[in-house]
């Protein structure tokens, strides 16, 4: 029995031998992860500290930003409520400036209107005398009364002198007057009222151009322009004998569609230009559906006009808007 126990406590004590350091390996390596599992909980706890200091941060940068962004918005309106307090001021200023210009543009519209009414029933009997030298005779085909006058207002504008007229005369319906003018007067007839004496450009409207030479042959070169707009027919004929004659009689203006008008100073409606930069096309194709561009200006490269012998011309308005 000896015998097998002997063996037996032999093994057992190899066993252990075997087992103890590995034993005690595992229970260094259970506490080495305890160890770890401290640090990495620790590591965790830190890492969320941070996270909530930083989240702290974030929140009293976002509230520093809206009592920032408050601030401007403050700092804005602190601005624009001078700029309205500035701009108010200036207003009153202009609107005080504005009223004493609009005064004085009211008493210079006076005068010009009585010295028009002084003057229009001699001007729209006879115009001026006619001497046989060179100038206009004017026929009014308007049976309209325009402006509360007993007719049609027409003016005589020079060249590079759009602001004054030349001359103007009052015509009623289909009446007539001679208008003379200098030897070498190069310029436009237009219709128009009042208006045309507040010291500003009238261009927009058809233009009777008149043009004498000033070389002693008593030569005048004459036509009718819609390139800078169409009030209204008009017919420019020599009175040297001979068959010269331009110009139109047709009325464009009645069914002309709306994006073809522009408004004239008096209010009024009539075709737009068709020069210039702001050219309008429509207008120029709707009148060039009716017109040819060798009866009146419609291109600025084709020149539709007639000369007279003796410097003398018939030009007649016929029924348009003022």
């Amino acid at each position: 029995m000896a015998s097998r126990i002997l063996p037996t406590i032999f093994i057992g004590v190899a066993a252990l031998h075997f087992v103890a350091p590995r034993l005690a390996d595992w229970f260094a390596a259970k506490k080495t992860r305890k160890q770890d599992q401290r640090k990495l909980e620790e590591a965790l706890a830190q890492d969320e500290s941070q996270c909530q200091t930083i989240q702290e941060l974030q929140s009293v940068v976002e509230r520093q930003t809206r009592t920032s962004q408050r601030d401007s918005e403050r700092i804005r309106m602190l601005v624009d409520i001078q700029r309205l307090q500035h701009d108010t001021i200036i207003a009153k200023d202009n609107a005080l400036n504005g009223l004493t210009r609009e005064v004085v543009d009211q008493q210079q519209r006076i005068l010009n209107l009585q010295s028009m009414i002084r003057s229009r029933d001699q001007m729209a009997e006879a115009g001026d005398e006619d001497l046989g030298g060179p100038g206009v005779l004017i026929w009014n085909y308007d049976p309209n009364m325009h402006s509360n006058i007993n007719g049609t207002m027409f003016f005589l504008y020079e060249s590079n002198h759009d602001f004054v007229p030349y001359k103007y005369t009052a015509i009623p319906p289909w009446g007539s007057a001679f208008i003379t003018v200098c030897p070498t007067f190069r310029g436009r007839i237009m219709r128009g009222d009042v208006t045309n004496f507040n010291g500003k450009k009238h261009l927009l409207g058809t233009w009777a151009e008149l043009n004498w030479h000033a070389n002693g042959t008593g030569s005048t070169w004459g036509d009718v322009s819609l390139l800078q707009g169409n009030d209204g027919a008009v017919v420019i004929q020599s009175l040297d004998g001979n068959p010269r004659i331009k110009g139109f009689t047709d009325d464009l203006l009645s069914n002309a569609p709306a994006d073809a008008l522009a408004q004239k100073a008096t209010g009024s409606w009539c075709l737009d230009k068709i020069i210039g930069p702001d050219a309008n096309n429509i207008t120029r194709e709707w009148e060039g559906r009716f017109l040819s561009p060798w009866v009146v200006y419609l291109e600025d490269d084709i020149d539709p006009v007639i000369n007279s012998d003796n410097g003398r011309f018939q030009v007649t308005f016929y029924e348009g808007v003022i």
